[in-house]
Parts: structure tokens; C-alpha cells; sequence
């Protein structure tokens, strides 16, 4: 049988060459988030008004759980070959605390170059720099920061769950139907869990990251047929519906949405089709992270701006869509990567000095 940590498609440890297809599907899932918050989320909360000849494209919002199941498939790939815990941490950090750091800046300078910074207390923005704040009870800076939440979340989860079954020697998929057994009692039997304990055991998004690690598990040969078991589940757990406190609750066919989400992965990863490795949304897919963090306090600034000057509804949520691409490619380039670059060989130059020093104790 093979154990958690075994996979016949790796050896020593190393990460498998990137998939473009998975680059492709961020691309896909960043402009669906970005698109369905300029024509939806904009419209019903910020101008109050509906936009001319601009549709309300909900759906977008399903760009969300397309980058849970993206989550999964690449962090449990990340712990898998990392050299410890210790250092699947901080690559974590360095990947994504330098552009979120800038995202914050820029709501906040924007926030006071609006002079709307009055809902902002200090302790707001120092628990926002620690991406702890919904954990902590406090507000998030930019509502997007939700998700990074859930995905911190999903970080300490998956490796509490890995480190336990490589210890027992047992198949992580054992993890997984426990999770998807615990999830199906509270939400059939509508036990309410508090706030915080929701989003530290991922209630309502779980399965989508459960989705993508065995779809890892079967891309990488590595499954069994409790893999199977467990990815049917976790497809299923789409049928209790969205979670109540976000405005997919209002979607009646959500899980055939979700279900869709999946096919449209599965499809994307393992058909490999000639549309999933279209270079605009690799490179989409590429900057999905700056793009992300940035679209909704950019893009909202613009288009009350483009409101004010008399641009069209039309044109100005374009233009929004290519200024929040254009800031995120220059993010990306110049602080997400060289951001990640400097934070990984200061980590390993620390790491180096501590050894040093206990060496010559």
C-alpha cells in the first residue's frame, strides 16, 4: 500500500515541473472574481445604482471555489516535498505576505486619499498585517482578504493531518473522510459552530481543498480506492449549499455549480485541451495573486472615479478590469517575486547562521 508521503511520479522530494493547465484555471478563476465584483458587488454596494448595459455576471463568483480545489492540489504537493514543516511555513510566508503587504498600503493610503479611512482603526491595519484578523475578531481592510483566511486555515489543517497519518503510516485520505464524516453531521443535522471554530476547520469550503488533494492523488498515480471514496464526498457535500453569510447562499443550483467548478478542473488538468494552455490566461493565472489582492480597492476607486468624470458603464468597467491587470502585472514583478526571492534566501541565511553558531557552541 502506498503511505502519505510516497508517490511513484516524485523522487527525492522534489516538485513536479509546474502545470500550466493549473495557471490557466487561476487565470480563469482571478477574472471571474474581478468580473463578477465590478458588475455585481459594485453596482448593489458601492454606487447603488445598476450599471447601463453591463450584466450582472454572478457566476463569478464561483472563481472562488475553483481556487480552493487549486489550493489543494498545489499546497498538498507543497508539504508533501517540502524538507520540513519548518520550511513549507516559511515558503509559505515569503510567497504570500510581500504583495499582500503592498495590498494593504494601497487600501489604506486609498482609504485616506478618499477620506474614507474613519472605519480603519490602528489595530484594524496591525491585525491585517498578520492576515489574522478574522481569527482575531477584527475587520478585514478589503472584504477579499476572506479567502486568505480559509486558506491559512486549509495550511495548518492539511499539515496537523499529513504529520498524523505519516506518523501512524496511514493514508491521508483517512484524514480526509474523517473531516467529510465530521462536516456531514454538523451541516445535516444544522449544529451551529461558532464563527472562529467555522473557519479554522473550513466548515462550508473544505471540500473544495479535499477536491483538489485527490485529484492530486489520482494526477500523481497515487490513488487507492478510498481516494475515490473520498472526492465522490467531498463533490456531494456541495448539496447542503453555499455558506448563508455570502451572497453565493442565493445560488439554488449551487451545487450543480460546484459540480461544474470540478468538471471544468478535471477537464483543464487531466484532458490537458489546447484553451487550457492559452498564454493570456497563463499569464493570467501567472499574477492571479497580485491580481487578486489588488482588483477591488483599485477597480472600485476607478470606477467611482470614471462615474464622476461621465465615462460609460460600459467602457469604465473595462477600463477597470485593464488598470487592476496592468497594477497587478507590475506587483507581480516587482514586489510579489522579488519580494518571495529576498524573504526565502533571508530565511535560509538565517537558518545557515543559527547552524553556525550551534556548530561551534
Amino acid at each position: 500500500m502506498i503511505k502519505v508521503g510516497d508517490c511513484p511520479t516524485e523522487s527525492n522530494g522534489k516538485i513536479c515541473a509546474r502545470i500550466s493547465e493549473l495557471d490557466s484555471l487561476r487565470g480563469v478563476a482571478a477574472l471571474s472574481v474581478v468580473i463578477y465584483h465590478f458588475t455585481s458587488i459594485y453596482p448593489r454596494l458601492i454606487s447603488g445604482r445598476n450599471l447601463e448595459f453591463v450584466p450582472q455576471i454572478h457566476i463569478g463568483y464561483f472563481g472562488v471555489e475553483i481556487f480552493f480545489m487549486i489550493s489543494g492540489f498545489v499546497i498538498f504537493h507543497s508539504v508533501k516535498s517540502a524538507a520540513s514543516i519548518h520550511d513549507f511555513f516559511l515558503a509559505r510566508f515569503a510567497r504570500i505576505f510581500p504583495a499582500y503587504w503592498l495590498s494593504i498600503l494601497i487600501v489604506v493610503a486609498l482609504s485616506i486619499f478618499t477620506e474614507k479611512s474613519s472605519g480603519f482603526s490602528s489595530k484594524d491595519i496591525f491585525f491585517n498585517l498578520t492576515m489574522l484578523q478574522a481569527l482575531m475578531g477584527f475587520h478585514h481592510l478589503d472584504e477579499v482578504y476572506w479567502t486568505l483566511t480559509y486558506e491559512l486555515c486549509f495550511y495548518a489543517c492539511i499539515v496537523f493531518a499529513f504529520c498524523a497519518c505519516r506518523a501512524a503510516k496511514l493514508p491521508i485520505e483517512l484524514a480526509l473522510l474523517i473531516w467529510l464524516i465530521s462536516e456531514t453531521i454538523i451541516r445535516a443535522n444544522g449544529i451551529q459552530i461558532p464563527y472562529r471554530f467555522s473557519l479554522i476547520f473550513l466548515l462550508n469550503y473544505g471540500q473544495f481543498f479535499i477536491i483538489g488533494i485527490a485529484f492530486f492523488l489520482v494526477y500523481h498515480k497515487c490513488s487507492r480506492p478510498l481516494t475515490y471514496i473520498v472526492l465522490l464526498w467531498a463533490i456531494a457535500m456541495s448539496a447542503f449549499g453555499a455558506n448563508p453569510h455570502t451572497p453565493a447562499s442565493g445560488f439554488k443550483a449551487y451545487f450543480w455549480i460546484a459540480l461544474a467548478c470540478t468538471c471544468v478542473f478535471y477537464w483543464a488538468v487531466f484532458l490537458k485541451p489546447a484553451a487550457a494552455r492559452f498564454p493570456v490566461l497563463i499569464y493570467l493565472g501567472r499574477i492571479s495573486y497580485s491580481l487578486y489582492l489588488i482588483h477591488a480597492s483599485i477597480g472600485y476607486f476607478m470606477l467611482r472615479e470614471f462615474d464622476r468624470i461621465g465615462i460609460p458603464d460600459f467602457l469604465a468597467v473595462l477600463l477597470a478590469i485593464a488598470s487592476a491587470i496592468v497594477i497587478a502585472h507590475f506587483i507581480h514583478i516587482l514586489v510579489e517575486v522579488p519580494g518571495q526571492r529576498l524573504l526565502r534566501s533571508s530565511f535560509r541565511r538565517v537558518q545557515s547562521n543559527i547552524l553556525a553558531a550551534l556548530h561551534s557552541a
